[in-house]
């Protein structure tokens, strides 16, 4: 979201962030928006904010935000564009979840989530798609038209980043949100059946994990005897990742693109994932499970940890990938220009597509009696 309004701003556009969302001590301060507005979910006064505001470009960041405020912009802004941030596809990473708990080798997208997400993307005038995986996906499983989805993927500013040497480094490094069900997974395949397996092979290797909501049942699994250290929340992920010689990440579940891969590439620190972890990095292919071959990942981290030169040659390739396919300079540019042919286009395009104007009659006004039944509940409980 942050790239998305540094590209906006480029336009020279006012921004205003507003969220439902508490400030806490780890908010992070939004020097590049012109105003942060709080707002109140399931009440009338962002109706009163919305109006008085009048944007032009309304962005909701991910699918909840969509259900939640995109029929009061619809109704009381309708000729404002609206722009869903998908970030990842939440239905794909909740379906690679059930396949893993069932050991299924197909992918159920018959559930609630999947219908969410899915009307979310066709009631918005445009979807920003951060992985090309799940762009194809949604075309080639789902028909989505390619005039409502626009490939936006994390982006790198090359200039930024100083790698540090293969010799200035050591050890394995994991970093990740707790609470992200894909991080916790990671993180007992870990402890369970990645790392003894690399620990026989370097004796003396060790891995640090980091990550926020790193509560006390995770501190139990910290283990200095097997080089395991639980070290709790990073103060500053750059500088872990860049002193790390490989991230692991045997991500089993998830989608979108992972944060935590992107930046340890940023950070020149070679990575050892799975094809889940991998997706949308070197190829367009969605894949249905993880190769759980913990035997091969071990033989991988091993050679990456001991050899500099293979070292070297996967930290050149990393930032090769990220010049020839996440350069800001390229995608910020072809996403404004994207916006400024929808401005010219809006009228019409809403006009064509009469699928998209049913779900959002239906949607809307299910979400508009909803929202107003809740609004009537609380002003009574008050």
């Amino acid at each position: 979201m942050l790239q998305i309004m540094s590209a906006l701003r480029d336009m020279s556009s006012e921004i205003i962030a507003a969220s439902a969302a508490d400030k806490t001590e780890y908010s992070q301060a939004l020097g590049i928006v012109d105003r942060e507005q709080m707002v109140v979910i399931n009440d009338q006064s962002f109706d009163q904010f919305i109006q008085e505001l009048q944007p032009d470009l309304v962005v909701f960041d991910r699918f909840i935000t969509e259900e939640q405020f995109g029929w009061r912009v619809a109704k009381h802004v309708p000729k404002a564009i609206r722009v869903l941030d998908t970030e990842d596809i939440h239905f794909l990473r909740h379906a690679r979840e059930q396949a893993l708990i069932t050991s299924s080798m197909d992918l159920d997208f018959h559930n609630e989530e999947c219908y969410r997400e899915l009307a979310s993307i066709l009631r918005c005038d445009l979807s920003l798609m951060i992985s090309e995986a799940e762009m194809m996906l949604l075309k080639n499983k789902f028909g989505a038209p390619d005039s409502r989805l626009h490939y936006l993927p994390f982006l790198h500013h090359e200039s930024e980043f100083v790698y540090r040497s293969f010799e200035e480094r050591d050890g394995f490094v994991f970093i990740g949100n707790f609470l992200h069900k894909p991080n916790a997974d990671a993180v007992k395949v870990m402890k369970e059946m990645l790392w003894p397996l690399i620990r026989k092979k370097i004796p003396k290797a060790q891995l640090r994990l980091y990550g926020a909501y790193m509560d006390e049942h995770w501190q139990q699994l910290n283990d200095p005897s097997s080089g395991f250290y639980m070290m709790g929340r990073a103060e500053d992920a750059t500088s872990i990742l860049s002193n790390a010689k490989v991230l692991l990440a045997p991500i089993r579940f998830g989608a979108g693109l992972k944060g935590k891969i992107f930046q340890a590439l940023q950070c020149g620190t070679p990575v050892v994932s799975t094809a889940i972890g991998l997706e949308g990095f070197f190829d367009e292919r969605v894949a249905v499970m993880p190769d759980n071959n913990w035997d091969d990942l071990a033989a991988q981290a091993e050679l990456l940890h001991q050899d500099q030169a293979l070292w070297q040659a996967k930290m050149q390739q990393g930032k090769n990938l990220l010049v020839q396919r996440f350069s800001s300079s390229v995608f910020s540019s072809t996403f404004i220009e994207r916006i400024d042919a929808l401005t010219n286009s809006l009228e019409m395009q809403r006009k064509s597509d009469f699928q998209s104007a049913m779900l959002n009659y239906h949607s809307f006004r299910a979400a508009q009696f909803m929202a107003r039944w809740i609004e009537e509940k609380n002003s009574k409980s008050d």
